[in-house]
């Protein structure tokens, strides 16, 4: 397994769960 897939996935769920503005 790749460790970039599995954050992007987890990123991608964070954020439909929780979505927070964007860094300054």
């Amino acid at each position: 397994m790749h460790a970039h897939y599995i954050i992007i996935s987890l990123l991608a769920r964070w954020c439909m769960f929780d979505p927070l503005p964007p860094p300054p």
